[in-house]
């Protein structure tokens, strides 16, 4: 079946190639606007399913008042495939990157590439999010721990700065917004809802109070030729071995009421309003933004030691290998996109825009060329002056 096939093709090629040397190619006339690029010798192609192929090239070109006359010589086998809606386009092959990219990657094809990335995407990205987790924290331990290192240096020789932001912060923040909402809205919830706490703690605190010792302390202090920082020491001793304990073994009640003092102020609408009007001022304060500006150059762009670091992380070999395993696992699909760069659409030759591509980038052709458009219906007979077209740079 394979040999048959074969000899039919052979036969088929070589049929075309007998009636093409005996009959020649067909000339046509053709009128083109005087703004086509058209020149004698230029090629006429035509895209078939096996690509664009040489159709002809044009024979004679002459101006005559506001168009173009020309003679068009075809090829017997795009000939016969002419019809009624036959016409022809004359173009400029830009040459440009963008022309390139266009002519390589047409929408269909970009298309295509989205879909097939996309879906590998999905396919495996839980995968390498998974992989990437323990690199990525490595990365962050490692980045704040540079951060810890290298901020206080920062911080010495940028105190303007940091005078600049505080007095942005103070004044378009806390004077402008924030100030009213602690007086107004948080601080008597707080007020109120520390009341039973605060007195619960100064209760147990009053009951460990020892006060007959602290009251000898201060009656020794009076006697002549005794210690007068006794009553003083008494008391730095109390709270911190009886105060101190106290109150933090309430640490976590006080927590909580903060918390809930908190997120009970932040459901006023009056408080997000003037927190969201607030971070706006401050945020787009001209002063501000050029003094944190100052400051991260001078933590991250303009210190080597970041420099150096950055330039280090993808050769981490927690982040470079999950990467490297994602990208391998796109093989096929980077092999389907190459096959559509490379092969016509039988995949039994280069592409016809690769060639194209190649031809004007490498040999310079094609900078000039008509396209034989045949049309959907190839029913009739040419017309009697096949229409021509300007294409523009294509």
């Amino acid at each position: 079946l394979n040999w048959a096939r074969s000899s039919d093709q052979v036969a088929s090629t070589s049929g075309r190639l007998l009636d093409h040397a005996r009959s020649g190619p067909r000339q046509y006339p053709a009128r083109f606007p005087l703004s086509a690029p058209l020149a004698v010798g230029n090629p006429l192609r035509v895209r078939m399913p096996r690509g664009f192929l040489v159709a002809g090239h044009v024979a004679a070109v002459k101006v005559i008042d506001d168009h173009q006359e020309a003679q068009v010589a075809i090829y017997p086998e795009y000939a016969a495939l002419m019809g009624a809606e036959t016409k022809l386009i004359a173009a400029r092959t830009a040459g440009d990157v963008a022309w390139v990219i266009r002519t390589l990657l047409p929408e269909n094809t970009q298309d295509e590439i989205r879909r097939i990335v996309t879906e590998r995407w999905h396919e495996h990205k839980e995968d390498l999010l998974r992989d990437l987790q323990p690199g990525l924290v490595h990365l962050m331990e490692d980045s704040l721990q540079l951060v810890q290192e290298e901020l206080p240096a920062v911080v010495r020789s940028h105190r303007q700065e940091l005078d600049v932001m505080g007095d942005v912060l103070r004044s378009r923040g806390w004077d402008g917004h924030l100030e009213e909402v602690f007086t107004t809205i948080l601080w008597p919830v707080v007020k109120e809802r520390a009341a039973p706490l605060l007195d619960s703690v100064g209760d147990e605190i009053v009951a460990e109070f020892p006060v007959w010792s602290m009251s000898w302390a201060y009656l020794a202090e009076s006697i002549p030729f005794t210690d007068k920082d006794r009553f003083e020491k008494k008391v730095r001793a109390f709270i911190k071995e009886k105060a101190i304990p106290i109150i933090e073994g309430r640490q976590g009640e006080m927590r909580q009421l903060a918390s809930g003092a908190l997120k009970d102020t932040l459901k006023d609408e009056w408080t997000i309003r003037e927190m969201k009007d607030a971070t706006f001022d401050v945020s787009h304060d001209p002063r501000f933004r050029q003094a944190l500006q100052s400051l991260l150059k001078a933590l991250f762009l303009n210190n080597p030691r970041f420099r150096a670091f950055a330039r280090a992380a993808w050769k981490r070999p927690d982040l470079r290998g999950p990467v490297d395993r994602f990208i391998e696992s796109f093989e096929p699909a980077i092999r389907r996109v190459a096959n559509r760069l490379l092969m016509n659409e039988s995949r039994d030759g280069i592409n016809p825009d690769l060639a194209r591509v190649l031809r004007r980038k490498l040999l310079r052709e094609d900078e000039d060329w008509v396209r034989l458009e045949l049309g959907d219906d190839r029913e009739g007979t040419p017309p009697d002056i096949l229409p021509g077209f300007d294409g523009g740079r294509q």
